[in-house]
């Protein structure tokens, strides 16, 4: 029978004696199964010490069940959550209303950054179909920080002009950039890649410049993890297997932490990019280092 199958599905999905192979052909039947039955051991394969495949897998099943608690449980729990699972749990919490607005609540607590959204979710959201959903939204995306940003970027809008120096804007950037970042012989390949960036236009990298928390991906974003034995790393998720986690420091330093030695692992919402670069570079040498950017093929 139908209940005879979810209940045996139930004893092997969420039998953690069992191989994680076996453990997900049973999983998609559990999505027959009621949520107040099922919903408790889902969330527990969330953990950061699960595996990557199981992770997915719940949130899979998860965003099949309507229970508005999904949507705060998501928000309460994307500390932990790293990049690729990030990925997938925003799209599961803009899919409902109640979840979206669950997700809302926590970009305004600072939970959540704007920039984990991206400029298209963010304009979803602010013309959302429901009207609780694009008045929050409203009420939400456009906050003092943002506004703040903005009014550092106007004061750099004289370095937007078609001039500079691109001899002098290489040297900006080899004081200024290249810790992060490679480009034309210089620096650590930590953040992302630079070559062409000249195509998106002047305007687009000083905004990423100047606001790097606004669209950052979750890729690039900040990470502490802490192991069962107590030992804390931090850094940007170079990479992330079924088995472990790769932290990447400011120091091009790697360590690779096994899952089940994970006690926590927590983003801190900010850009591996420091927020306040106007501080080192002045609208002269901004000119400049954009010349020199836009100038590389």
């Amino acid at each position: 029978t139908v209940d005879n199958a979810i209940t045996q599905a139930r004893e092997g999905a969420f039998d953690a004696k069992r191989d994680s192979k076996t453990r997900l052909r049973y999983l998609p039947l559990v999505a027959l199964a009621d949520y107040s039955d099922v919903g408790e051991n889902l969330k527990s394969l969330l953990a950061p010490d699960q595996e990557a495949d199981l992770q997915n897998a719940a949130l899979d099943i998860l965003a099949k069940f309507e229970s508005p608690e999904i949507g705060d449980f998501l928000v309460q729990s994307w500390p932990g959550f790293s990049p690729g699972i990030r990925s997938r749990a925003i799209e599961i919490l803009l899919s409902r209303t109640p979840w979206a607005l669950s997700t809302l609540g926590a970009v305004e607590a600072g939970k959540i950054s704007r920039g984990e959204l991206g400029p298209i979710r963010v304009k979803t959201l602010l013309s959302h179909s429901e009207s609780k959903v694009s008045e929050r939204a409203n009420q939400i995306l456009g906050g003092a920080a943002e506004e703040a940003r903005a009014a550092v970027i106007a004061r750099y809008a004289a370095s937007l002009d078609d001039k500079g120096d691109p001899a002098a804007g290489r040297e900006v950037f080899a004081r200024a950039c290249a810790a992060c970042h490679q480009l034309d012989g210089m620096g650590n390949a930590i953040g992302p890649r630079l070559m062409g960036i000249g195509n998106i236009g002047r305007e687009a990298i000083l905004q990423n410049v100047l606001d790097p928390n606004r669209d950052v991906k979750a890729e690039y974003l900040n990470y502490s993890l802490v192991t069962n034995s107590g030992e804390t790393h931090s850094g940007m998720i170079q990479a992330e297997s079924t088995n472990s986690v790769t932290l990447r420091r400011l120091d091009g330093t790697a360590s690779e932490i096994l899952r089940v030695d994970i006690a926590s692992l927590s983003g801190l919402g900010i850009s591996f990019m420091p927020v306040g670069l106007e501080h080192q570079i002045d609208v002269t040498a901004m000119t400049d280092l954009l010349a020199y950017l836009v100038a590389l093929d």
